[in-house]
């Protein structure tokens, strides 16, 4: 028990100083953005976070979902019911937002810290930690969008699935599922634990682990009930307002991203070029960190379905924000970086200079996943 209360304060510990510098650069970059760029005043600040997707689960809590079938419906409830409990004691919705950001996001960091001391070492782990906060679409983690809650309930999962504790881990992973449907793909994870622990023999985990997806089946059976329509989730995410996305095999999205890097305007050509780069980096690293004998398997696992997810559909798009999900790779990552100095600030350097550009970019009203 005392062993464990001691990793307990470490990980916070860890934990901490990413989070608040992290929290720092999220009210300065705004403020600079409001007080400078727009020559605005303290009444504005909180108008800077209210971009793209923070509109959507705003309207979602204030009206809920439409009679008929409508956008508001690519977006799952279990974030804007967080954001409704918040605003319960808050009131205001992006004070909510910025409040539940603040205690997942730390959240998250702290189960990294976890993850890392149980897997590799405490110098490790600070590396990952702040790796993860200067990511250049780490900014996500701080407004007012479901990436927190999402990369606690992943964190925690991932963490409890590698100590064996397969209930424990099936709960956060339903928790992020209900995030995002990206959490679904915590099961993959979870069931290589599962196998490596009780090969074929029953465990009643195996129940715990079936649960994961409950979330997204509740939400199925009420748009069934309100629409008619089980599967108004995907249906919503193929409509003209999200370019009609859909599920399709990995080389339509390339093509279609290639196909828009060569035409249109400039600004639309950098945004496709990045999901280009985003997706290389993302396909790289998952395959480096499969062949590493030293990553655990479910881990490898996990990242490998979560990255061939995120590019099978008809074009690729935000898979900046979505690599977030990857943070595993953070294992094997600290192993390249630990012990040498400047890699290691080189790499966090760059990934920080990407961080603040991503920042303002979005604060500008413009494309950063």
């Amino acid at each position: 028990m005392a062993a464990h209360i001691l990793r307990d304060v470490k990980a916070l510990r860890i934990a901490l100083p990413p989070f608040l510098a992290a929290k720092a650069a999220m009210l300065l970059v705004p403020a600079l953005y409001v007080f400078v760029y727009l020559h605005g005043g303290p009444q504005d600040l909180r108008y800077a976070y209210w971009r793209w997707d923070t509109w959507h689960y705003i309207n979602i809590v204030q009206h809920g979902y439409p009679d008929r079938f409508s956008f508001p419906y690519a977006f799952l409830p279990g974030y804007p019911i967080l954001l409704r409990a918040a605003m319960a004691a808050l009131q205001d919705p992006i004070l909510s937002g910025l409040a539940l950001s603040c205690v997942f996001e730390l959240a998250a960091l702290y189960y990294l810290a976890q993850l890392l001391l149980l897997e590799r070492d405490a110098a490790r782990a600070r590396i990952a930690t702040w790796a993860l906060v200067l990511w250049p679409a780490a900014f996500f983690l701080s407004g007012v969008y479901a990436e927190s809650p999402l990369l606690a309930g992943g964190a925690a999962a991932l963490y409890y699935a590698r100590r064996g504790l397969l209930a424990r881990a099936a709960a956060a992973a339903a928790f992020a599922c209900a995030m995002k449907v990206l959490g679904l793909v915590l099961v993959v994870a979870l069931l290589v634990e599962y196998a490596r622990r009780h090969g074929r023999r029953w465990h009643p985990s195996l129940l715990a682990i079936a649960c994961v997806p409950l979330p997204l089946l509740l939400y199925a059976a009420y748009t069934w009930y309100r629409l008619g329509d089980p599967f108004a989730y995907s249906h919503a995410q193929a409509l003209p307002m999200f370019n009609g996305l859909h599920v399709a095999p990995p080389w339509v999205g390339l093509w279609a991203d290639i196909d828009a890097v060569t035409h249109g305007d400039l600004r639309n050509r950098l945004i496709f070029l990045g999901e280009l780069l985003w997706a290389a980096l993302g396909v790289i690293g998952v395959v480096w960190a499969w062949f590493r004998p030293s990553f655990p398997r479910s881990l490898a696992a996990y990242s490998a379905v979560l990255m061939t997810l995120m590019l099978c559909f008809s074009f690729w798009r935000s898979l900046g924000r979505y690599e977030l999900t990857l943070f595993p790779l953070l294992v094997p990552v600290s192993d390249v970086l630990a012990g040498h100095r400047r890699r290691l600030v080189f790499v966090l350097g760059v990934s920080a200079l990407g961080m603040g550009y991503g920042t303002w970019t979005f604060l500008k009203g413009g494309w950063w996943g």
